[in-house]
C-alpha cells in the first residue's frame, strides 16, 4: 500500500502545501516529503495518527485504520473522533437507530431514538450505553442481556491502555467482581451467537410497553464505534416509532401518509 501517495491526495484536496501539514504535525516539511513519496523504511505509530488527525478525513472514514494495519500497528480506538460521512446524519425511519463511542456515549441518532431515550434522560446527549448495562436493563431476558455485555466487553478489550479505557475495564470489572478476561471468557460460554437476541427488548414509555428487536452492528474499518438498531418487534410499537418519524402507513398498500399530529403516550 503506497500510504505516502494517500497522504499526498488528502493533502491536495484540503488544497495544503507539504509545509502547511508539517506544521500542524510538528515535522518538518522535508520529513512530510519524504513520507509523501514513501521513501522510509519505518513510521511511528504517533505519526501516521497525527497525520491522519490533521486531514481528519482518514480518520472519519478508518483509512488511518488501514495505513497502521500495514505497518503492524494496533487500530485508532478513542472516544471523541469524528463520525464518518455515512453516520453524520441518521435515517429518519420507524427504527431506533444509535451510534456509541468506546466509553458507550451516544454520539448520534435518528428521531425515533431522540423521542425513546428522552422519556428517560432530558438530553439524548447525555445517554450512556455503559451506564445502562450496569444498572440492569428492564425487559431483558439473561440470555439477551449477556448478549449486550458481551457487545460492551468486546468494544473495552479493544480498547488501548489509556486513562478513559482503564476507567471502562474498572467499571466493568467491578460489576462483575472478577477480571475482564474472566468475564469475556464468561460471555464467550454463554452467548452462542452475539448478535441474535432471543426475545425482544421491552422499553416502558409512559403507560406503553414498546417491543423493539435489537441489531448490534460494527463499522467498517471504525472499531472505536458500535452501532445498535431497535427495530419494532409488534403493531402497536411500529405505529409508536411512525409518529415519532413523522410519518405514519397509510392503510392502502405501498403508501405512506404524511405527517400527523403526535397522541400523548398512552
Amino acid at each position: 500500500m503506497q500510504i505516502g501517495e494517500r497522504i499526498r491526495t488528502w493533502r491536495t484536496v484540503h488544497e495544503w502545501s507539504q509545509a502547511y501539514l508539517a506544521q500542524q504535525v510538528g515535522l518538518s516539511q522535508r520529513q512530510i516529503s519524504r513520507i509523501e513519496r514513501d521513501d522510509f523504511s519505518t513510521l511511528r505509530r504517533e505519526t501516521l495518527v497525527h497525520i491522519a488527525e490533521a486531514l481528519e478525513e482518514p480518520v472519519a472514514s478508518g483509512e488511518v485504520n488501514v495505513w497502521l494495519a500495514h505497518c503492524g500497528y494496533a487500530p485508532l480506538v478513542r472516544p471523541g473522533l469524528p463520525l464518518p460521512p455515512p453516520l453524520r446524519s441518521m435515517p429518519c425511519d420507524a427504527a431506533a437507530r444509535f451510534v456509541f463511542d468506546p466509553r458507550g456515549a451516544l454520539l448520534t441518532t435518528n428521531p425515533v431514538g431522540q423521542h425513546l431515550v428522552g422519556h428517560f434522560l432530558d438530553r439524548w446527549e447525555q445517554f450512556n450505553l455503559l451506564d445502562f448495562t450496569l444498572a440492569g436493563t428492564v425487559g431483558l431476558s439473561p440470555g439477551d442481556r449477556n448478549r449486550l455485555w458481551y457487545w460492551t466487553v468486546l468494544g473495552a478489550l479493544s480498547a488501548p491502555p489509556e486513562a478513559w479505557a482503564v476507567a471502562v475495564r474498572s467499571q466493568i470489572e467491578r460489576a462483575w467482581q472478577r477480571p475482564l478476561k474472566e468475564v469475556w471468557l464468561a460471555l464467550q460460554q454463554a452467548v452462542g451467537i452475539p448478535g441474535y437476541w432471543e426475545a425482544p427488548l421491552a422499553v416502558h414509555v409512559g403507560r406503553l410497553t414498546l417491543q423493539f428487536m435489537p441489531t448490534t452492528q460494527a463499522y467498517p474499518l471504525r472499531p472505536d464505534l458500535q452501532l445498535l438498531y431497535l427495530t419494532a418487534a409488534e403493531a402497536r410499537t411500529l405505529a409508536w416509532c411512525q409518529q415519532r418519524a413523522g410519518f405514519v402507513q397509510d392503510r392502502r398498500p405501498g403508501r405512506v401518509a404524511g405527517a400527523r399530529p403526535m397522541p400523548p403516550d398512552s
